[in-house]
């Protein structure tokens, strides 16, 4: 799995700038294509790192109509949100991931968005992810397997189409996206 890990960040990292432009650029209109966002207010998306598909114009899409954004914050072994709004300042965690500088007793969970942008290393057609390791996205959306009946929030992946792999072993812990856009198509669990 490391290896698998290693491989296509190294791909990843190898994309230049126009490439890493056009294929967001893609990305953005399937997203905008295969997402309705009227139904779709608290909208948690994450800050782009070493050539992950750009959010950028994703965030300024979304502010743009008016939609209230979150990005994810690292507490003890799981993710919690802080607002996030254009211009905000932002500092590093422990990680080098850029997170809003905010009261932590402002934070909120998962459970109460209508929709997730998540990243991730790898994906399969049936909607698995590889994330980066560390199951801080499977902790915090574990409720999600608790009830089938939890829809919301809706679990979108973004990947460019190099790294989708033919069958990803699914963990007992290991929640699948609701749907993955790249640049190419939607896929949908």
């Amino acid at each position: 799995m490391n290896n698998l890990r290693a491989r296509i960040k190294e791909k990843r990292k190898q994309l230049s700038d126009e490439s890493l432009n056009l294929l967001g650029d893609d990305i953005l209109k399937n997203v905008q294509g295969s997402i309705s966002f009227e139904d779709h207010e608290r909208i948690s998306t994450y800050f782009s790192m070493n050539n992950e598909v750009d959010t950028s114009d994703l965030n300024n899409y979304l502010w743009g109509i008016n939609k209230h954004l979150f990005l994810p914050k690292i507490k003890q072994d799981k993710l919690l949100f802080s607002s996030y709004s254009k211009d905000q300042k932002l500092s590093l965690n422990d990680y080098g991931i850029p997170e809003p500088e905010h009261n932590d007793k402002k934070l909120i969970d998962a459970v109460e968005f209508d929709l997730m942008f998540i990243p991730l290393v790898a994906f399969d057609s049936k909607c698995n992810r590889i994330g980066m390791g560390g199951g801080y996205y499977d902790k915090t959306l574990a409720f999600k397997k608790e009830s089938e009946k939890k829809s919301k929030p809706l679990l979108i992946g973004l990947a460019y189409e190099f790294q989708k792999i033919d069958t990803i072993e699914k963990n007992a812990w290991d929640i699948p996206m609701d749907a993955i856009i790249t640049e190419n198509k939607t896929y949908k669990a």
